[in-house]
């Protein structure tokens, strides 16, 4: 099984049209990951820190009416970006972490009777706070499976430590990737690339029995929906490792990342150790 950089994943997630979600403790890194994948990719971000006064319309947008024009006139909100940085997620209230799921699910928002799309792509990167701390509400399931993946910041190492220190400039791991060409155009066209990516039936077979042995290990109902992000996610780490088809190997890199948010009842390594066992003891084409 093969461990992808953090980076790695997400533009994976970004290229399947999904939606990222990190959970790790504040200074780790996670603004830098958004800006540093809108960057290479050239398009446009902004950052939304969430507190537990933000309202629906913070994120949306709201009508107000414009005395010189005469009419009611729409303000955009943080939404209507291509990559939103949604900072401590879980620190806003139930009603207005609400307030993403239609715009995640299908890049759209309604705002009383008006229905606006999002631009293209359209990719979502939450973080939210461990469980020990204050002041948080939890996701709801709804919201938890409009995330495709979820992922930790990397570990660093004391060389790493020593290079981000002593450099005005850390390199990103995503400048290693060369073959997604900048702008929004460009992006569009390879998430449609991405969803021709052949996956052999064997393969398919592979990650339906995966899934289905994690149902049972993990004591949770996986829904159609996940099987196709899943099989998307897939998909788009073929793609960025220069291939046509999927390999056991792609749908294993994605496999835990993508169950460890859906199983709150079991701590972050419990679920892990279920998931790794379950990879080892299934055999692979």
């Amino acid at each position: 099984m093969k461990i992808l950089d953090t980076h790695f994943l997400a533009l994976a997630c970004l290229l399947s049209k999904g939606h990222l979600l990190i959970e790790d403790v504040p200074g780790t890194g996670k603004t830098l990951l958004a800006k540093n994948l809108a960057q290479k990719l050239g398009i446009k971000t902004i950052r939304l820190q969430c507190t537990n006064d933000l309202l629906p319309s913070d994120i949306l947008g709201y009508n107000f009416y414009d005395q010189e024009k005469k009419k009611m006139i729409f303000k955009k909100g943080p939404i209507f970006s291509q990559v939103l940085l949604a900072d401590e997620l879980n620190r806003a209230p139930s009603k207005t972490q609400s307030a993403l799921l239609e715009a995640m699910e299908e890049s759209q928002v309604s705002i009383e009777g008006e229905t606006y799309q999002l631009e293209k792509p359209f990719f979502v990167i939450a973080t939210q706070n461990p469980r020990e701390h204050v002041g948080v509400f939890d996701l709801p399931e709804s919201q938890i499976d409009r995330f495709y993946l979820s992922l930790k910041m990397n570990e660093l190492s004391r060389k790493d430590y020593k290079t981000i220190l002593t450099q005005d400039k850390h390199a990103s791991p995503l400048e290693l990737i060369k073959n997604i060409p900048e702008g929004s155009s460009n992006i569009t066209k390879i998430q449609s690339l991405v969803e021709k990516i052949h996956m052999h039936t064997d393969v398919l077979e592979y990650q339906l029995t995966l899934v289905e042995k994690a149902e049972e290990a993990l004591e949770i109902n996986l829904a159609i929906r996940y099987r196709k992000q899943l099989y998307r996610l897939s998909q788009s780490i073929a793609y960025l490792s220069g291939r046509d088809f999927v390999t056991s190997d792609d749908i294993q890199a994605v496999f835990i990342p993508s169950l460890r948010h859906r199983c709150k009842h079991l701590s972050d390594s419990e679920a892990i150790l279920l998931l790794e066992k379950i990879i080892k003891t299934t055999k692979a084409p």
